[in-house]
């Protein structure tokens, strides 16, 4: 009996301790990586190091067959430890590296194929496969030595001023900037991706003046990048070179035609080897150029191609009523909190449009709300991102809805139509509809009011208790009738009277709120001098690409309301025709195009251009006076 419980705790503790061991080996194999790297472009006869990155504890490394490079040197292994202590514990990472320096001799795409480690016994870790490309490229000139520089992917250079301001030496193709683009032809309102990339043949030191494009024609919105700027080996004709990204723009044409995109120029600073003859010291180390090699750096003016941009009108052919200048890949939500209250309780509505397209210049219109619906401005929340490649993100519309009346009623659906580039076509979407049932509500309806936008802002007034009458009211004698007395002809001449002026009153709001036009028209210089109070606070603030923005919206937003233009044809040539129909003097026109246009500058350009904020604003008031003047004499 004693011999079974024994033999029955023994096989429990091996059964443990086996459990612990499968843990162990299992976190352990999980925790090794292994990562090779090594530039994916070389040139012919070139020398390139290869290194793989082990981390964790492993066993038996090794590499995979070299050929057709040639082994230089290598392998040549290091090894790093880094302690982390983190809620009381302290946790070890150990990482080995192997390096070998390789030399390309033949042209082609060759694959390295993965390198092996073992973390136990049965199993592997693989790293990732290499492919490399040898091109018959060779060095320019001034950057040749008589031996090939080793190279190492991943470079960076910063963006900083130096350098002497000769290019001797230095040929077209050595150091030069591209323009490029994802596409050559898009409609109006289609998202473009500009790029604006630095290529080099020789080492980088830095840059002197720069100036990028304001891309005139476009809605643009800039894509952050580092200001250091990472260097990767690319082949281009054939030829090895250095390649940077200094600017990525997502731009939105606003008008059609073909639109040359503003070139960019850049000073770029370069090293390039001084085969100057010197004097002579005697000393053997310092005379020979391979101890002591002399180098210099030169300022090199690169100024990038044209490049000219086919800009398609939306088709005419198939345009819904409701199109309001929607392009990319949209979609159209909606939610309502309830459909069943009582009158004058609030309701949230709130539609939601969502995807990727020219989201920042939307605006959600065609809304039809029930006559007995008090509707208040909504709050609008746009969470839009701007990634590498697109402009994505969400609009958000929050409507506060107050019914009046009792009775069943219907929200109806919004329309919502967008055109989609890749399939060339208007898409037309719906949002839900409602049916809104409202009960009789209280007797204090009438002293509602409604502060904010959220319906909790909601409030009703008279809610204290009424007052008690100290005195009662006016007796008179029984038998005298006020119906049909002097006093009941007067009181009902006064009804009669106010009757006619309400009616009156009423035909004429109807007939104002009908005209949207001459609505958005009266409350344009309202909506300029807004946001101009806004921008003079962005100006005190020093905000100054909140202050440009909102410049620009001012002005743009003055003229569309003025002119009654659409957002989707709100551009500089329709503007100008505009304009002229009302006799502005050229010398305003020249005037607010030279304005708008210094602000999209100053939005995207470089450089601290926080001097000019006030000039700018004052001649923004200065053109809302001048606007005002035209259009009340017109």
């Amino acid at each position: 009996m004693v011999g079974h419980k024994l033999y029955w705790k023994m096989n429990w503790k091996r059964l443990i301790t086996g459990l612990w061991l499968i843990h162990t080996l299992v976190a352990f194999s999980q925790g090794v990586t292994i990562e090779a790297k090594a530039p994916s472009v070389v040139r012919s006869g070139e020398q390139f190091q290869l290194r793989y990155t082990i981390t964790g504890d492993f066993r038996d490394f090794k590499a995979p067959s070299m050929k057709p490079f040639r082994v230089l040197s290598g392998p040549n292994q290091s090894r790093s430890s880094n302690f982390e202590f983190r809620n009381g514990k302290t946790t070890t990472s150990v990482t080995t590296t192997y390096s070998y320096w390789l030399q390309a001799s033949e042209t082609g795409n060759y694959t390295l194929k993965p390198a092996t480690v073992k973390v136990s016994r049965k199993e592997e870790k693989l790293s990732n496969k290499l492919v490399i490309q040898v091109v018959s490229g060779k060095a320019s000139g001034a950057a040749s030595s008589g031996a090939t520089q080793p190279v190492s992917q991943g470079q960076s250079v910063a963006r900083r001023k130096g350098g002497s301001t000769n290019n001797g030496g230095v040929q077209a193709e050595d150091v030069f900037i591209r323009t490029e683009t994802n596409k050559k032809t898009v409609y109006i309102g289609e998202q473009l991706v500009v790029s604006e990339k630095l290529y080099s043949r020789l080492p980088l030191s830095g840059f002197g003046e720069f100036s990028f494009p304001n891309y005139s024609g476009f809605w643009a919105q800039e894509v952050d990048i580092p200001d250091r700027i990472s260097l990767n080996r690319v082949s281009l004709n054939n030829q090895v070179y250095s390649m940077g990204e200094m600017k990525r723009t997502i731009l939105f044409p606003q008008k059609s035609g073909a639109i040359d995109l503003q070139q960019a120029e850049v000073e770029v600073v370069v090293q390039v080897r001084d085969n100057s003859r010197r004097q002579r010291t005697g000393n053997p180390f310092v005379d020979d150029p391979f101890f002591n090699p002399r180098v210099r750096t030169l300022s090199v003016p690169c100024k990038a191609q044209k490049t000219t941009i086919r800009v398609l009108p939306l088709p005419q052919e198939g345009r819904p009523v409701a199109f309001g200048g929607a392009v990319g890949q949209l979609s159209i939500s909606s939610t309502i909190d309830k459909t069943t209250l009582k009158a004058n309780e609030a309701i949230t509505l709130k539609y939601k449009i969502s995807g990727t397209g020219n989201l920042p210049l939307l605006e959600l219109n065609n809304l039809k709300f029930p006559p007995d619906f008090e509707v208040y401005d909504p709050k609008v929340a746009k969470n839009i991102r701007t990634t590498n490649n697109a402009v994505t993100g969400t609009i958000t519309y929050e409507y506060v809805l107050i019914p009046r009346s009792a009775g069943n009623y219907v929200i109806p659906a919004v329309p919502f139509v967008y055109f989609d580039p890749q399939k060339k076509k208007y898409v037309s979407l719906h949002s839900s509809s409602y049916e809104i049932s409202v009960e009789k509500g209280d007797s204090l309806g009438d002293n509602i009011g409604y502060q904010g936008f959220a319906k909790e802002d909601v409030r009703l007034l008279g809610e204290d208790i009424r007052l008690v009458k100290m005195h009662p009211g006016r007796f008179h004698e029984v038998g005298v009738l006020f119906f049909g007395s002097s006093r009941w002809f007067l009181l009902m001449a006064l009804i009669l009277l106010m009757a006619m002026g309400i009616y009156l009153f009423l035909t004429q709001y109807r007939k104002r709120k009908s005209d949207v036009a001459g609505m958005k028209n009266k409350k344009a210089n309202k909506l300029a001098k807004k946001r101009l109070r806004k921008a003079e606070q962005l100006l005190r603030e020093n905000k100054v690409e909140l202050f440009y923005e909102e410049v620009s919206n001012a002005l743009w937003g003055y003229l569309a309301d003025k002119l009654n233009i659409a957002t989707s044809d709100l551009n500089s040539e329709n503007v100008r025709g505009m304009l002229e129909q009302y006799d502005v003097p050229e010398e305003t026109m020249e005037k607010f195009f030279t304005t708008v246009s210094h602000c999209d500058y100053a939005r995207f350009a470089p450089g601290d251009l926080s001097t000019g904020m006030q000039s700018v604003f004052d001649e923004s008031i200065l053109l809302i006076t001048l606007f005002e003047k035209n259009f009340k004499y017109a």
